[in-house]
């Protein structure tokens, strides 16, 4: 049902803010209080020669009585409500960052440090390839480091538009295309973004970000091969042949590295379309 609204006081005024009073009989409930507080206050008012508009948070209510509140309906100049959003975008910023390990295959070593044979057999060298069968080259698990980190932004309601949401969601899962905020091109993954509003005019957005370093001649197998640079989310990956080592005159059936690839697996895009900085 519909409230009553009863003007109290007002308008109470500071520099180029204003607030207006009533009282609200007869409410269903807060939220029908408040959609009689918005119909039964003006949307625009004067004061001193200022043209105020009603701002977020457009009405604040205080319970009186299980059906009656308090409602405060707020106004603020253009001039104002810029300035405040600013402030807010500008000092409601938040970083935080991780730096761990994760788990990574890996057929090949950066050197291999020893060879021991058992007795009566041989050592072959097969150019840093790890576990090394009949069947091929099976690897082994390893930690590699891994980190990332994350920015909640507080952006105004004209910034956060459902262009600039699809254009978040065609982001995700590309990496940085030129350098971006000290980072070389590939060396970081846009994870993604979270967004929350309350409906006051303002969104905490949150942007993920994963890291992987760039390497520049980079040695593998046993030293045999340089890749001159690996942009951090290209990915390597290394051919190797069947052939016969021969150790003290022993033959033995074994794979060999004959050349190193760089793949560039993750699209590219411009960071600087997020418009949080460059």
């Amino acid at each position: 049902m519909a409230g009553i609204i009863q003007t109290l006081d007002g308008p109470v005024c500071s520099d180029e803010e204003a607030s207006l009073h009533y009282a609200i009989y007869g409410a269903a409930n807060a939220g029908d209080a408040y959609a009689t507080a918005l119909a039964g206050s003006p949307a625009v008012c004067t004061v001193s020669g200022i043209v105020l508009y009603r701002s977020r948070p457009f009405v604040e209510l205080t319970p009186l009585t299980p059906d009656s509140y308090k409602a405060k309906v707020n106004y603020k100049s253009e001039a104002q409500q810029k300035k405040d959003d600013d402030n807010k975008q500008a000092g409601d910023n938040e970083f935080s960052f991780e730096f761990s390990t994760q788990h990574a295959r890996r057929t090949w070593s950066r050197h291999t440090v020893s060879r021991t044979a058992a007795a009566g057999q041989v050592a072959p060298d097969f150019g840093g390839a790890i576990g090394v069968t009949d069947k091929g080259v099976e690897g082994c698990d390893i930690d590699v480091p891994a980190g990332g980190f994350t920015e909640k932004w507080t952006l105004s309601e004209t910034q956060v538009t459902d262009a600039y949401k699809r254009l978040l969601l065609g982001m995700v899962g590309k990496a940085n295309l030129g350098a971006w905020r000290g980072w070389q091109t590939y060396e970081l993954l846009f994870g993604g973004a979270s967004g929350t509003s309350k409906g006051d005019g303002l969104w905490q957005v949150t942007y993920h970000f994963r890291i992987s370093p760039q390497a520049d001649n980079l040695a593998i197998c046993n030293g045999r091969i340089t890749v001159p640079r690996k942009c951090g989310w290209d990915y390597v990956w290394i051919r190797s042949k069947e052939t016969i080592i021969t150790v003290d005159g022993v033959k033995v059936l074994g794979h060999v590295p004959v050349a190193a690839y760089v793949e560039e697996i993750y699209e590219g895009a411009n960071f600087a379309q997020l418009e949080i900085g460059s």
